[in-house]
Protein backbone atom coordinates (compact mmCIF):
# COMPACT_ATOMS: atom_id res chain seq x y z
CA UNK A 1 0.00 0.00 0.00
CA UNK A 2 1.12 3.22 -1.21
CA UNK A 3 1.32 5.79 2.33
CA UNK A 4 -0.63 8.02 0.98
CA UNK A 5 -3.21 5.64 0.79
CA UNK A 6 -2.60 4.58 3.95
CA UNK A 7 -5.72 5.83 6.89
CA UNK A 8 -5.05 5.84 10.69
CA UNK A 9 -8.22 4.51 12.43
CA UNK A 10 -8.01 5.50 16.20
CA UNK A 11 -10.83 3.27 17.91
CA UNK A 12 -12.42 3.82 21.51
CA UNK A 13 -12.69 0.65 23.58
CA UNK A 14 -15.71 0.64 26.05
CA UNK A 15 -19.21 1.66 24.36
CA UNK A 16 -17.74 1.34 21.12
CA UNK A 17 -15.21 -2.06 20.25
CA UNK A 18 -16.26 -3.27 23.47
CA UNK A 19 -19.27 -5.15 24.92
CA UNK A 20 -18.28 -4.84 28.35
CA UNK A 21 -15.27 -5.16 30.02
CA UNK A 22 -13.70 -7.90 28.28
CA UNK A 23 -15.82 -8.90 25.39
CA UNK A 24 -15.72 -7.60 22.04
CA UNK A 25 -17.50 -7.55 19.14
CA UNK A 26 -15.29 -10.05 16.79
CA UNK A 27 -16.72 -9.27 13.74
CA UNK A 28 -15.22 -5.39 14.27
CA UNK A 29 -11.94 -7.21 15.76
CA UNK A 30 -11.56 -9.27 12.77
CA UNK A 31 -12.28 -5.94 10.07
CA UNK A 32 -9.46 -4.06 12.14
CA UNK A 33 -6.96 -6.51 12.18
CA UNK A 34 -7.79 -7.16 7.94
CA UNK A 35 -7.04 -3.33 7.70
CA UNK A 36 -4.20 -3.02 9.59
CA UNK A 37 -2.40 -6.26 7.81
CA UNK A 38 -2.91 -4.37 4.93
CA UNK A 39 -1.23 -1.56 5.44
CA UNK A 40 -3.99 1.06 7.34
CA UNK A 41 -2.57 1.89 10.85
CA UNK A 42 -5.33 0.65 13.82
CA UNK A 43 -4.28 2.71 17.32
CA UNK A 44 -6.54 2.05 20.31
CA UNK A 45 -7.45 5.62 22.85
CA UNK A 46 -9.19 4.69 25.78
CA UNK A 47 -9.62 6.08 28.97
CA UNK A 48 -8.37 2.69 30.79
CA UNK A 49 -5.27 2.13 31.86
CA UNK A 50 -2.33 -0.21 29.54
CA UNK A 51 -2.87 -3.01 32.02
CA UNK A 52 -6.19 -3.24 30.79
CA UNK A 53 -6.21 -2.29 26.97
CA UNK A 54 -3.49 -4.23 26.02
CA UNK A 55 -5.09 -7.39 25.63
CA UNK A 56 -6.83 -5.78 22.98
CA UNK A 57 -3.71 -4.24 21.31
CA UNK A 58 -2.52 -7.47 21.25
CA UNK A 59 -5.72 -9.37 19.87
CA UNK A 60 -5.42 -6.84 17.15
CA UNK A 61 -1.88 -7.75 16.13
CA UNK A 62 -0.92 -3.97 16.44
CA UNK A 63 2.43 -2.13 16.47
CA UNK A 64 1.45 1.34 16.97
CA UNK A 65 1.27 4.07 19.70
CA UNK A 66 -1.34 3.68 22.58
CA UNK A 67 -3.23 6.41 24.23
CA UNK A 68 -4.47 5.68 27.76
CA UNK A 69 -6.16 7.38 30.79
CA UNK A 70 -7.75 9.69 28.12
CA UNK A 71 -4.28 11.19 26.75
CA UNK A 72 -2.92 11.33 29.92
CA UNK A 73 -0.13 8.18 29.10
CA UNK A 74 0.67 7.93 25.49
CA UNK A 75 2.89 5.72 24.39
CA UNK A 76 4.58 3.20 21.65
CA UNK A 77 4.65 -0.58 23.43
CA UNK A 78 7.66 -1.47 20.79
CA UNK A 79 9.22 1.99 19.76
CA UNK A 80 11.04 4.08 22.48
CA UNK A 81 11.76 6.80 19.41
CA UNK A 82 8.15 7.50 19.44
CA UNK A 83 7.85 10.77 21.47
CA UNK A 84 5.65 9.56 24.74
CA UNK A 85 3.00 11.78 26.87
CA UNK A 86 3.18 11.25 30.50
CA UNK A 87 0.97 13.98 31.97
CA UNK A 88 0.45 14.40 35.87
CA UNK A 89 -1.49 16.09 38.64
CA UNK A 90 0.45 17.79 41.66
CA UNK A 91 -0.32 15.24 44.62
CA UNK A 92 0.00 18.16 47.00
CA UNK A 93 -3.29 19.18 44.81
CA UNK A 94 -4.84 15.98 45.54
CA UNK A 95 -4.19 15.70 49.86
CA UNK A 96 -5.97 19.40 49.60
CA UNK A 97 -9.04 18.44 47.16
CA UNK A 98 -9.05 15.46 50.02
CA UNK A 99 -8.96 17.79 52.93
CA UNK A 100 -11.93 20.16 51.40
CA UNK A 101 -14.03 16.73 51.17
CA UNK A 102 -13.58 15.64 54.51
CA UNK A 103 -16.18 13.28 55.67
CA UNK A 104 -17.77 13.58 52.39
CA UNK A 105 -14.69 10.87 50.94
CA UNK A 106 -15.73 7.68 50.85
CA UNK A 107 -12.93 6.17 48.70
CA UNK A 108 -10.07 7.27 46.07
CA UNK A 109 -7.79 6.07 44.32
CA UNK A 110 -4.72 7.43 41.98
CA UNK A 111 -2.45 5.58 39.57
CA UNK A 112 1.04 6.28 38.76
CA UNK A 113 1.05 4.05 35.23
CA UNK A 114 0.29 0.57 36.13
CA UNK A 115 0.32 1.49 39.85
CA UNK A 116 -2.66 1.87 41.83
CA UNK A 117 -2.59 3.80 44.86
CA UNK A 118 -6.33 3.62 46.75
CA UNK A 119 -7.00 4.82 50.48
CA UNK A 120 -9.26 1.83 50.82
CA UNK A 121 -9.55 -1.52 49.22
CA UNK A 122 -13.50 -2.46 48.97
CA UNK A 123 -15.38 -4.34 46.77
CA UNK A 124 -17.53 -1.59 45.74
CA UNK A 125 -14.79 0.30 43.93
CA UNK A 126 -13.47 -2.77 42.52
CA UNK A 127 -15.22 -2.24 38.68
CA UNK A 128 -13.70 0.98 38.68
CA UNK A 129 -9.89 0.32 39.03
CA UNK A 130 -9.38 -2.35 36.48
CA UNK A 131 -6.90 -3.51 39.17
CA UNK A 132 -5.69 -6.70 37.19
CA UNK A 133 -2.37 -6.69 36.34
CA UNK A 134 -1.33 -3.79 37.94
CA UNK A 135 0.21 -3.43 41.81
CA UNK A 136 -1.82 -2.71 44.11
CA UNK A 137 -0.92 -0.01 47.29
CA UNK A 138 -3.33 0.73 50.21
CA UNK A 139 -3.02 3.34 52.69
CA UNK A 140 -3.49 7.46 52.94
CA UNK A 141 -1.61 8.86 50.22
CA UNK A 142 0.64 11.00 52.21
CA UNK A 143 2.14 8.18 53.04
CA UNK A 144 2.19 5.37 49.83
CA UNK A 145 1.82 7.97 46.97
CA UNK A 146 5.21 8.34 45.84
CA UNK A 147 5.02 10.49 42.98
CA UNK A 148 2.59 12.73 41.43
CA UNK A 149 0.29 10.76 39.32
CA UNK A 150 -1.32 10.50 35.95
CA UNK A 151 -5.18 11.07 37.96
CA UNK A 152 -7.06 10.60 40.53
CA UNK A 153 -10.82 9.00 41.03
CA UNK A 154 -13.02 10.44 43.47
CA UNK A 155 -15.76 8.37 45.22
CA UNK A 156 -18.19 11.20 47.30
CA UNK A 157 -20.99 11.75 49.06
CA UNK A 158 -24.24 12.77 46.61
CA UNK A 159 -24.17 16.29 49.01
CA UNK A 160 -21.00 17.44 47.72
CA UNK A 161 -20.92 17.11 43.73
CA UNK A 162 -21.72 21.00 43.19
CA UNK A 163 -19.20 22.04 46.02
CA UNK A 164 -16.99 19.79 45.00
CA UNK A 165 -16.97 20.89 41.01
CA UNK A 166 -16.80 24.59 41.96
CA UNK A 167 -14.12 24.52 44.76
CA UNK A 168 -11.55 22.48 41.77
CA UNK A 169 -12.55 24.82 39.11
CA UNK A 170 -12.20 27.85 41.29
CA UNK A 171 -9.16 27.07 42.81
CA UNK A 172 -7.14 25.02 40.41
CA UNK A 173 -8.62 25.66 37.09
CA UNK A 174 -5.85 26.60 35.74
CA UNK A 175 -4.18 23.27 35.78
CA UNK A 176 -6.73 20.85 36.64
CA UNK A 177 -9.76 19.54 35.17
CA UNK A 178 -12.67 17.37 36.22
CA UNK A 179 -15.39 15.32 35.21
CA UNK A 180 -18.16 13.66 36.87
CA UNK A 181 -19.15 9.65 35.64
CA UNK A 182 -22.15 9.37 37.54
CA UNK A 183 -24.05 8.36 40.73
CA UNK A 184 -23.28 4.59 41.59
CA UNK A 185 -24.80 3.33 44.85
CA UNK A 186 -24.29 5.37 47.71
CA UNK A 187 -21.57 8.02 45.77
CA UNK A 188 -20.65 9.57 42.99
CA UNK A 189 -17.63 8.96 40.49
CA UNK A 190 -15.49 12.40 39.81
CA UNK A 191 -12.27 12.20 37.67
CA UNK A 192 -9.56 14.84 38.24
CA UNK A 193 -7.29 14.89 35.42
CA UNK A 194 -4.52 16.98 34.34
CA UNK A 195 -5.87 19.74 32.21
CA UNK A 196 -3.94 19.19 28.70
CA UNK A 197 -5.43 15.73 28.56
CA UNK A 198 -6.99 14.58 26.04
CA UNK A 199 -7.25 11.75 23.04
CA UNK A 200 -6.83 14.44 20.67
CA UNK A 201 -2.53 15.23 21.38
CA UNK A 202 -2.46 11.71 20.98
CA UNK A 203 -3.50 11.86 17.94
CA UNK A 204 -1.80 14.74 16.66
CA UNK A 205 1.39 13.62 17.82
CA UNK A 206 0.73 9.37 16.29
CA UNK A 207 0.20 11.81 12.97
CA UNK A 208 2.64 13.96 12.51
CA UNK A 209 5.30 11.46 13.74
CA UNK A 210 3.97 8.53 10.97
CA UNK A 211 2.65 11.11 8.19
CA UNK A 212 -0.96 11.20 8.36
CA UNK A 213 -2.64 14.16 7.20
CA UNK A 214 -5.80 15.21 9.04
CA UNK A 215 -8.09 14.33 6.06
CA UNK A 216 -6.76 10.51 6.63
CA UNK A 217 -7.16 10.17 9.80
CA UNK A 218 -10.84 8.05 11.30
CA UNK A 219 -11.66 8.45 14.47
CA UNK A 220 -14.56 6.32 16.35
CA UNK A 221 -16.11 6.77 19.49
CA UNK A 222 -19.19 7.10 22.14
CA UNK A 223 -18.10 9.66 24.98
CA UNK A 224 -17.53 12.91 25.66
CA UNK A 225 -14.22 12.36 25.97
CA UNK A 226 -13.69 11.63 22.51
CA UNK A 227 -14.96 15.09 21.27
CA UNK A 228 -11.48 16.17 21.07
CA UNK A 229 -10.39 12.93 19.05
CA UNK A 230 -13.19 14.28 17.01
CA UNK A 231 -11.55 17.48 16.52
CA UNK A 232 -8.35 16.14 15.04
CA UNK A 233 -10.11 13.69 12.42
CA UNK A 234 -11.69 14.39 9.18
CA UNK A 235 -13.62 11.02 9.55
CA UNK A 236 -15.19 11.04 13.31
CA UNK A 237 -18.00 8.32 13.40
CA UNK A 238 -20.25 8.29 16.14
CA UNK A 239 -21.94 5.42 18.03
CA UNK A 240 -25.74 5.40 17.91
CA UNK A 241 -25.93 5.72 21.67
CA UNK A 242 -23.52 8.24 21.91
CA UNK A 243 -23.27 10.85 24.41
CA UNK A 244 -25.43 13.79 22.96
CA UNK A 245 -22.49 16.29 23.73
CA UNK A 246 -20.24 14.18 21.29
CA UNK A 247 -22.68 13.96 18.10
CA UNK A 248 -22.28 17.78 17.02
CA UNK A 249 -18.92 16.45 16.14
CA UNK A 250 -19.73 13.32 14.40
CA UNK A 251 -19.29 13.55 10.55
CA UNK A 252 -21.09 9.86 10.82
CA UNK A 253 -23.29 8.33 12.86
CA UNK A 254 -23.09 4.40 13.12
CA UNK A 255 -25.46 1.40 15.03
CA UNK A 256 -23.92 0.85 18.46
CA UNK A 257 -21.32 -1.90 19.58
CA UNK A 258 -24.09 -4.62 20.47
CA UNK A 259 -25.40 -4.36 16.68
CA UNK A 260 -21.83 -3.99 15.05
CA UNK A 261 -21.69 -0.42 14.74
CA UNK A 262 -17.92 -0.63 14.26
CA UNK A 263 -18.09 -2.81 11.53
CA UNK A 264 -20.89 -1.95 9.22
CA UNK A 265 -19.33 2.08 8.89
CA UNK A 266 -15.71 -0.20 8.29
CA UNK A 267 -17.19 -2.17 5.39
CA UNK A 268 -19.43 0.83 4.33
CA UNK A 269 -15.81 2.85 4.02
CA UNK A 270 -13.12 0.71 2.62
CA UNK A 271 -15.83 -1.23 0.71
CA UNK A 272 -14.02 -0.81 -2.55
CA UNK A 273 -10.24 -1.88 -1.17
CA UNK A 274 -11.86 -4.97 1.19
CA UNK A 275 -13.54 -6.51 -2.07
CA UNK A 276 -10.37 -6.00 -4.09
CA UNK A 277 -8.69 -7.68 -1.57
CA UNK A 278 -10.96 -10.74 -1.94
Amino acid sequence: MKKEDRYLIVVDLDGTLLHNYAEWDDEAMALLKKLNAMGHMVMIATGRPFRSSFFVYQALGLHSPIINYNGALVRHPFDDAFPKTDLRISREDVYQILDFIGPELLNAFCEIHDDIYVLEYKPDIFPYMHAEGGVLHEGPFQEKLPANPNGCILFVTNKIVDTLTDYINNTFGDRLRCRFWGESGNFNIMEVYNIETNKGCGIVTTAQYYGFPKDHIIAIGDGHNDIEMFNEAAICVAMENAHPELLPYATHVTKTNLNHGVTIFLKKFFKDELNEGE
